[in-house]
Formats: C-alpha cells, sequence, structure tokens
C-alpha cells in the first residue's frame, strides 16, 4: 500500500526547511519554516485569531517559587489555570538531545517529525552516570526580578521571559550585585509595593542560586592538582577565570599549528614538531562560551540519502569553546601581549582536566616549579635586552612561541649571493640583541601584538530567539492551542566584553597606548617567551635562539694587550689612537645631545667626513693581525663586527655598495669595531683594463671617508693595494715575522690556556686533567725556531694553537691504550715532535709543487716581502762584529729563490738567534770526554748527533757533499731517513743540499761536518738529537773527533 502524498504546499515547504537546515543552518530561520507548517497542517492557529493571542502580552503575574521541570513542561503548559512561578529551572540528564528531538517531532508534521527523532543517534548519548541530572538552563519569569536585573546590569530587560543556558555568565557574574541590591532594598524605610514583590522574588533567586547554582562553580574554581576533577562541557567556563595562568602542552600547540599549515603553508608541514621553544605558560584574557541557544537547539534533519545512524562531522556539528590567551614579547620598543585563539572541541559526558587541549596552570604537574622556571627565563629574557652584547651557544629556534615554524633569514644580512636553504644553524660566539632592528630587517619574524581599545560606554544587552516557542496548551493532550511566547535567550557575549574591558584596564600589555617600556615583574615574567632574536657575528644574520643559552661576556683578566706578540711601539701607538677616536666621540655626541645649531667641527673640511678611526693591518699570515683587532675590542668592551670581504663579491656595484651600507650601519649603531678581514678585494690597484674592479675600489674609498667608526682592515698582498689608499688610512702597520720571543710567549699563553681548559672539564665531568711537562714543551719551542733559518717555516700563531689542539688529543688517546688504565695522560714535546714532522711533509711538499715557499712566491708576485725587517735592523745587522751582510758561497753558486740564503754564525754552546738578541745558553750534547773547541748545538744540528765545528768568522769557507744528494732541502733540515748503511741523521747545508756520510768513515779533515757511530734505533740509550754519555760502543771517556771522525 503506498504511503499518501503530503499537500504539494507541504511538499514544497518541507523541501525548504531541508534547503535552508543543510545550507544555512540558522535555527532562528529553521523554527520558523516549523511554525509555519505547523499553521499550514492546521495545528496552530495565526496570532490574529478571534480567541485574542498575542505574542506580546502584558507582563503576567508570578509567584515567588522554583519550579523544576523537563524539557517538554519547560516549553509548553498544559494547565491554564496554574500559577506563573517566578524562577523555572530546566532539569535534565544525558538524554536532554532525544529529549528536544521528541518533542520537536511531536510539534511537526509526521514525514518530518521521523525525521527528527532519528537525527540523534544512539552513539551521541553517554550512557555513562546517564541518571544524574542537573539544570541545564533557568527562565527568570517574574517582572519585578527582571527591573532589579536591569537597575544591576544597567540595561532594560523588558518585562517579557528571559532564559539563561548553563554555565549561566550573568547570573554568577552579577550574583553579589544582586546580593547587595537584595540588602538595598530590604534596608529601605519604606518599601513601595513593587519592591515588595520584588524583595520575595530577589529572596527566592538567590537562595535558589546559592543552593543550586553556584555549589559547581565554586567547586570547580576551588579544585586543584591534588584534588583535580572531571569535567562537563558545558561547565568549562566555570574552570577558567581571566587573569589565570593556563598551561598549553605542547601538543595542543603543534595541533592547532599543523590545521593551520595545512590551510596555508602545506610545504613547512615538515617542520612541526614538539619543541621546547614552545610557550606552554599563558594568561587567560577570556573564555568565550559557544552560542548561547547551542543546548537547546535541535540539529538539522538528515538528508534523504544519509544515514541517521552516521554522523560525518558536518551535519549538527557542536560548536567548540575557545579561550583566548596570551604570552608577552618585545618589540624593541616596549612590551606587549601575542594573543591566541584555542579551542576545546564539544565532547560528551566528563573529562579529565589534564585531558583537555588547554588546562588552567595550577592542574599541571608541579605548577609552582613549572611557573618558577618560567618566571626564570623571563627574567633572562629581561636581562639581556639592556645588556645587548652576549655570548650565545643554541641551535636556533625552528618554530614560534604558538608553535608555527619560523622561516629563518636565508641570506646573511651583508651577503650577495644567493639564499641557502632553511633550517636550523648553530650559533656560536658573540651576539647582539637589538629586536628593534631584527623586525626592521625582517618583519616576517614579528607577531602581531594585541592593540584592543577599550570601550567605556555601556555594552548593550544581547539576546536572541530561542528557535522555539513556549506554548499554552488547553490540556496535556494538546487538544487546543491557546497562545505561544517567542522565548528569549540571554548570551554571553555582554559579559565576555565586561572581561575584556576589566582586563584592558588591568593589563598594560593589551593595548598599544599603555604598553610599558619597562621589563615585567612577578607572574608577568612567566609570559615571557623563551624565544629572543639576536644577530649571530659569525653568520651575519639575525636568528632566534633559545634565551636560556646566552651568557654575559666573561670579565677580562689583564690587559688583553699583555698577550698581543707586538713591537711596544705599535701598541703604544694603536692604543692612543684608539683612545683619543673613542673621547673625541664621547664630546660629538655631548654636542649632539645639546641640540646645538653649530655644526661639528673636525679637520676636514667637508662635513660628515674623517669622524671615523681607519687603521690598516698588513704583514704574512698569523702575525696577529686579527688578533691586535680583537684585543682592541676586548679593551675597550666593544663587540667585534667581522666581515669577510668574500662575501660581498658580486658583479652589482650597487648591491655592494647597499651590503656595505648595512654593515657600516650596524657597526656604528652598536658601537663595534669593525674588522674587514683580507680586504684586499677593496684595495687592490685600479687599471684602465678592470672597470668593475676600479668601480668597487672607488666605491670603498668614498665609504671609507664617511665611516665615523673605528674599522680594522688586514691585508696579506699589500703591493697589490691602490697608492690612494694610504691617503684615507689614518694608521698603517707592517706585522713582521714572529721571532724567538714571540713564539715562545705564544707557547706559553696556549699552555696557559690549555690548563684552563683541562681545570674547567675537569670540574665539570670528573675527567683526569692532562698533565703538560711544561719544560720539555718550552725547549721544544725554543729547538723549533732555531732549526729555521731567519724564522722561515716557523709556526704562526695560528700553527701554534692548532698544534696544542692536535698534541693534547694525541697525549689522551695514549693514555686511552690498553695497559695504560688509571694513568694521568701526558703532554710532552714527543706530540710536538710527531705534529712537526706532519707539518714538515706538507711543507715539503708543497715546496716542490711551488717550487718555493709561500714567501717567495708572495715576492714574485709583488704582493709581499716576508724578510723586510725595516731601516734600523739593517743597521743594528750590518753592526754586528763578524757579520756579513751578504755572504757569497765559493764555487759561484746563485740561490734559485733569487736571494742568498744567509749562513747562521754559531759560536761554542750557544744556539743562533735573531743578531739583536743577547746569546742564549743551550746545554751541550757531549758531557764527558769532550773535545774542547767542539760542541753538539741541538737547536741547529737537529737530532742526529751530528757534530758541527765553530764557524769562521771571516769567511764561509766550501762544504764538500759527500754521498748521495738530495734536493728541496731547507738548509738546517734534518732527516730520520737516511739511505742504507748511512748515519742515523744528516744536516742540510747552506745551499740546500744534503751531507750523507757512511757509518764509521772519515771524510778527510778540514771537513766542517762528519758522522760517527751513533746509538742505533731501539738501543736504550738512544734519544733523537742526543748522544748519550757515554754512548753505546764508545769508551766511558765519550767520543772526540780526530780528522774530522768520531774515535773513541
Amino acid at each position: 500500500m503506498s504511503q499518501a502524498q503530503p499537500p504539494k504546499d507541504n511538499a514544497s515547504s518541507v523541501e525548504e526547511l531541508k534547503a535552508v537546515s543543510s545550507k544555512l543552518g540558522h535555527l532562528d530561520r529553521l523554527e520558523r519554516l516549523l511554525t509555519d507548517l505547523e499553521l499550514r497542517a492546521g495545528l496552530l492557529r495565526s496570532p490574529d485569531a478571534s480567541d485574542g493571542e498575542d505574542d506580546e502580552e502584558d507582563a503576567q503575574k508570578t509567584v515567588s517559587k522554583v519550579k523544576d521541570c523537563d524539557w517538554e513542561h519547560f516549553i509548553n503548559r498544559f494547565d491554564p489555570t496554574e500559577p506563573v512561578c517566578s524562577i523555572e529551572a530546566l532539569v535534565a540528564g544525558t538524554k536532554l538531545r532525544q529529549d528536544i528531538a521528541a518533542e520537536a517531532s511531536k510539534r511537526a508534521p509526521k514525514h518530518i517529525g521521523t525525521k527528527l527523532t532519528a537525527r540523534v543517534p544512539l552513539s551521541r548519548v553517554h550512557r555513562l552516570g546517564s541518571n544524574s541530572k542537573w539544570i541545564h538552563a533557568v527562565r527568570i519569569q517574574s517582572a519585578p526580578l527582571l527591573a532589579v536585573f536591569g537597575r544591576v546590569t544597567g540595561y532594560d530587560w523588558g518585562t517579557q521571559p528571559h532564559t539563561f543556558v548553563r554555565p549561566f555568565p550573568d547570573l554568577i557574574y552579577y550574583h553579589e550585585k544582586l546580593k547587595d541590591e537584595l540588602r538595598n532594598l530590604e534596608c529601605s524605610e519604606k518599601p513601595a509595593r513593587d519592591s515588595q514583590a520584588a524583595i520575595q522574588d530577589l529572596r527566592c533567586y538567590i537562595d535558589f542560586a546559592e543552593r543550586r547554582l553556584l555549589p559547581d562553580y565554586t567547586r570547580i574554581r576551588e579544585a586543584t592538582e591534588l584534588n583535580r576533577l572531571r569535567v562537563r562541557f558545558s561547565d568549562l567556563w566555570y574552570l577558567f577565570k581571566p587573569g589565570d595562568m593556563v598551561y598549553v602542552p605542547s601538543k595542543t600547540l603543534l595541533r592547532f599549528a599543523t590545521e593551520e599549515v595545512k590551510r596555508e603553508r602545506a610545504q613547512m608541514l615538515a617542520q612541526l614538531r614538539e619543541s621546547p621553544w614552545h610557550q606552554r605558560v599563558w594568561r587567560l584574557l577570556v573564555a568565550k562560551i559557544p552560542s548561547a541557544e547551542a543546548p537547546l537547539r535541535l540539529p538539522a534533519p538528515p538528508r534523504d540519502n544519509e544515514n541517521p545512524e552516521e554522523d560525518d562531522g558536518r551535519r549538527g556539528k557542536e560548536l567548540p569553546f575557545r579561550i583566548v590567551c596570551y604570552y608577552l614579547d618585545y618589540d624593541g620598543k616596549a612590551y606587549g601581549a601575542v594573543e591566541r585563539s584555542f579551542r576545546i572541541e564539544h565532547y560528551e559526558g566528563e573529562k579529565d582536566i589534564r585531558e583537555l587541549e588547554v588546562y588552567p596552570l595550577r592542574f599541571a604537574d608541579d605548577p609552582e616549579d613549572l611557573l618558577q622556571a618560567a618566571k626564570e627565563s623571563g627574567r633572562l629574557f629581561t636581562d639581556a635586552i639592556p645588556l645587548k652584547h652576549m655570548m650565545c651557544e643554541s641551535w636556533t629556534c625552528d618554530t614560534d612561541p604558538s608553535g608555527f615554524p619560523v622561516q629563518l633569514q636565508g641570506r646573511n644580512l651583508i651577503g650577495i649571493g644567493p639564499p641557502r636553504a632553511g633550517g636550523t644553524e648553530y650559533v656560536e660566539g658573540e651576539v647582539i640583541i637589538d629586536l628593534k632592528e631584527t623586525y626592521n630587517t625582517n618583519p616576517i619574524y614579528q607577531n602581531a601584538m594585541a592593540n584592543r581599545h577599550l570601550i567605556e560606554d555601556a555594552y548593550p544587552s544581547s539576546t536572541l530567539n530561542s528557535g522555539y516557542r513556549v506554548i499554552m496548551w488547553s490540556d496535556s493532550r494538546r487538544s487546543k492551542r491557546i497562545k505561544s511566547i517567542q522565548d528569549s535567550i540571554r548570551t554571553s557575549e555582554e559579559i565576555e566584553e565586561h572581561q575584556i574591558a576589566t582586563e584592558l584596564k588591568r593589563v598594560p600589555y593589551l593595548r598599544a597606548s599603555t604598553r610599558p617600556q619597562q621589563p615585567p615583574q612577578g607572574d608577568d615574567l612567566a609570559l615571557l617567551t623563551v624565544r629572543i632574536f639576536v644577530y649571530a657575528f659569525r653568520l651575519r644574520k639575525f636568528l632566534p635562539v633559545d634565551v636560556r643559552n646566552l651568557k654575559p661576556l666573561a670579565a677580562e683578566r689583564g690587559d688583553p694587550f699583555e698577550d698581543l706578540q707586538l713591537p711596544e711601539n705599535y701598541k703604544k701607538m694603536i692604543q692612543a689612537t684608539v683612545e683619543t677616536h673613542l673621547k673625541r666621540q664621547d664630546i660629538q655626541r655631548q654636542i649632539q645631545s645639546r641640540r646645538e645649531t653649530e655644526d661639528i667641527l673636525t679637520q676636514d673640511f667637508i662635513a660628515g667626513k674623517g669622524r671615523g678611526l681607519l687603521v690598516m693591518l698588513h704583514g704574512e699570515p698569523g702575525v696577529g693581525k686579527t688578533a691586535t683587532a680583537e684585543a682592541i675590542a676586548r679593551s675597550t668592551k666593544r663587540p667585534l663586527f667581522p666581515i669577510s670581504c668574500n662575501d660581498l663579491i658580486t658583479p652589482n656595484v650597487g648591491a655592494v655598495e647597499l651590503a656595505l651600507d648595512d654593515a657600516f650601519r650596524l657597526a656604528h649603531m652598536w658601537d663595534c669595531v669593525l674588522l674587514m678581514d683580507e680586504a684586499d678585494v677593496f684595495l687592490a690597484s685600479r687599471s684602465t683594463s678592470m672597470i668593475h674592479q676600479n668601480s668597487l675600489v672607488s666605491m670603498f674609498l668614498r665609504k671609507l671617508e664617511y665611516y665615523s667608526g673605528i674599522l680594522f682592515l688586514t691585508s696579506n698582498r699589500i703591493g697589490k693595494v691602490d697608492q690612494a689608499i694610504s691617503s684615507r688610512i689614518h694608521l698603517i702597520l707592517h706585522y713582521k715575522r714572529l721571532g724567538l720571543p714571540a713564539i715562545v710567549k705564544i707557547f706559553d699563553i696556549n699552555i696557559r690556556n690549555l690548563e684552563e681548559v683541562e681545570r674547567q672539564h675537569h670540574e665539570a665531568s670528573g675527567q683526569t686533567p692532562l698533565y703538560i711537562v711544561r719544560p720539555d714543551i718550552e725547549q721544544f719551542a725554543i729547538d723549533h725556531y732555531n732549526k729555521h733559518p731567519n724564522g722561515k717555516g716557523v709556526w704562526n700563531g695560528r700553527q701554534i694553537r692548532n698544534a696544542f689542539l692536535v698534541a693534547a688529543s694525541l697525549a689522551r688517546h695514549e693514555a686511552s691504550q690498553p695497559g695504560m688504565e688509571g694513568r694521568q695522560p701526558q703532554l710532552r714535546d714527543t706530540h710536538f715532535h710527531e705534529v712537526e714532522r706532519l707539518t714538515r711533509e706538507y711543507n715539503q711538499f708543497r715546496f716542490r709543487v711551488l717550487g718555493g715557499d709561500d714567501s717567495r712566491k708572495a715576492k714574485l708576485l709583488e704582493e709581499r716581502d716576508d724578510d723586510y725587517e725595516g731601516e734600523e735592523d739593517k743597521e743594528n745587522d750590518s753592526a754586528r762584529p763578524g757579520a756579513s751582510p751578504s755572504p757569497t758561497p765559493t764555487g759561484g753558486y746563485q740561490s734559485p729563490h733569487g736571494r742568498v740564503p744567509q749562513r747562521p754564525q754559531h759560536t761554542v754552546g750557544v744556539a743562533p738567534g735573531p743578531p739583536q738578541w743577547s746569546p742564549v745558553p743551550t746545554a751541550p750534547r757531549i758531557q764527558v770526554g769532550v773535545h774542547p773547541d767542539w760542541a753538539i748545538n741541538h737547536a741547529q744540528a737537529g737530532y742526529a748527533g751530528t757534530v758541527i765545528r765553530p764557524a769562521p768568522q771571516t769567511q764561509s769557507p766550501s762544504w764538500q757533499a759527500v754521498g748521495p744528494v738530495s734536493s728541496n732541502i731547507y738548509p738546517g733540515q734534518i732527516s730520520n731517513q737516511p739511505p742504507p748503511g748511512y748515519a742515523n741523521g744528516y744536516l742540510g747545508d747552506r745551499t740546500g743540499q744534503v751531507t750523507f756520510v757512511p757509518l764509521g768513515a772519515g771524510a778527510g779533515a778540514g771537513q766542517d761536518m762528519q758522522a760517527g757511530k751513533v746509538p742505533g734505533p731501539g738501543t736504550p740509550e738512544s734519544q733523537v738529537g742526543h748522544i748519550s754519555s757515554p754512548p753505546h760502543s764508545f769508551a766511558s771517556t765519550g767520543g772526540h773527533v780526530v780528522n774530522g771522525e768520531v774515535r773513541t
């Protein structure tokens, strides 16, 4: 039997209902359409019917009572003679949704009602505790009571009933004021008739609220981590109060950030992860309750092709509970709030508070410790702002405090080339904290701060239609509809605005006009982010780092110039010019602060020029040029701003100029000592064929004239510098090759530094410190220098530092070998000998490839002359007794290096040294029965036990090579790998040749160098560079020389 079809007009209305409910979802329109269907079906009478039904009827009289109702009796009245209570409470359990759907189906035509009933699937009914019931809504029907509410809130509420939905923000927010109003009414001497009714109804309401509404609120507000409880979704508002500290787990930030990135920047999903830089402590600004009518509304009916038992999340989706929180940040001028909205999705039944996406801090594990740790990091943040110049060892932060990925600056600030790939970087060394400049340079880094406006006017009262009507029926069978009233529901917007206004008055960080420049105090410190932006000098860019990894600069111990190996006149000149420049800068600032109209005068004719201090240092690598700039920065307590000029190379001169402008601006703004290392690209001589190079140099010369800070330029190619540079530079210093005193001093400095490092490591980790055999290492330094005539091949400052790193590693490796357990590692000269051997092999290889050493190559290319010692040194060298300024060997030998090597002058038991030095005595290596006229000069002869006759003071004899000859050997260089059957070592003569002497053989009298029997490898007495006493296979009286041969 076919089902009867609805009338055509009804069918069209049903289709219209479906379209509206599915597309718009507006509940008030849904109710109007349902009412229209009821009218068309004959279930309702029109408001203009003859029975006088009217929604705008006068206020009805009520009795001061509270009536509990289920949903059917809350929106229906079945006895017209029953008195109307001043307060009605909707009491229901978890099946309220089913009750609402059932009532809707009774009011709608059957074909609609069936679908409405099926709209609430069983899966959405919370079965646990289904017998428990609580108050879902409260309706105030007393006109006198509504008038009292109007006086307390400042709004005209009228006389029609108003319904308040759980969690009752109005009733709780104004409760104390309502109690005050009751006391005022009760104290009135002659209360009016209306006042008497108001007193009775208000007493009834206050009693009801304190017995049945406030206990739930108080119970949840007073709960702590120790007695935390489960909470219903409708009671979440009780949990959060404006001004509360809230805890946002990292997983919540990650989830919300993932949802946002999916919508806007899907390519950044890979960067999202739980991070230690997430802001976990926030402060609540306001909690936003879902739409007030939501708990009482009817879900939209399903479409014809949908299963009523399925809920795909699109139809009738419950609105989430939202809370607006903020943390604090600094924009370079003031501290302000950064807001973020979080949501808690609707859930059925009850949930543990710590299972919520966000919850009050008091429910977190160890909330006091968590708050204290956040305050400590906040204090580090505020302390770093005024310090500006700090040390940092930290990975960059790849997420912002809210969990969103950070797009790191790909190109360094003064770099020209293509931007590097993003990702985390490690920041190590000195940094500058300047957030104002950070955000000016990288606006993408800045999170928008809150800028709310305080509204002083009264907020309009906010109500809306409930979507249903309260109907008066003639009887419980709904035989006749007498009248209906549209129910009005109070929303929470008014209370939310009041709460926001209160916070705006209390918290200065929320408004731009009231943001404080002074750092936060107390619990506000906990709201500061752990992320702070720094300018990393080594990476030359602004980067976000963890503020907990910032440290103040270590206090200087002593004079930074004390460890700098420079001639005293150099130190004096540099310090004097720097001190004078800084004093002049202070005076200029004082003049500018007075805002005087006259220009600040300098010795330059053009205003603005000549205010800087420009110093150029030139010389071979590793002689202290960069260390000088570092010492100036440390002594003046200013940051060192190093620039690698290679970063600025580009065909576009305009881009280079902009990059230089940025570097000069930042260095001047931060009072830095600017160091342009290896600035040869900007200093090169100009020529007619190099137009691009000419443009670079001309532009750089112009910039130099207007720079007002301290600038150090270094160059290894002074011979290629443009002649115009000298007139722009205030001070040009030549750094000569390191001498023996400087070498010894640098070794001593490295020993002290290594001892301090070992002490710190021992205190931090308990690691056994190295035992440094200082005398052996100091002797090695002297021996190392004296083995290299004229200082060629001697380690420079950087090489000595590297040698200490490698030698210390070798010492620790030896101590870790089997059989060495429990022994303290020792750093001895033997470890440096190993490093020296490797260095020598590299130098020999490089010499062979280049056909000479680096100094020779630099001179041939007209870049520099490393052998230049100055006029004073030449005069002292010529005045030395017996010295030959340019000794020439017999036999017509010409050095392939273009310069005749100088043979050192030897005396018995004295090590050769620079001509201006006093002789340094050395221990003789033949200690028993030595010939009175001979000695072993260990510093020159090396480690093979070679005997050297004192050199004549008048002329240099011809040296004859005996045995195989090897090339590419430095004069005086020793090898420990002679051909088979020859002496254990050999000495290169002044021509670069090598003399080999067979074991036990004599070369005849008059030879300058012979070798006899020496201890063989593996003998107990054998020691490199030492002939034992008594020597192996020699008489106890030792050995002596007869006709150039070592004999017993």
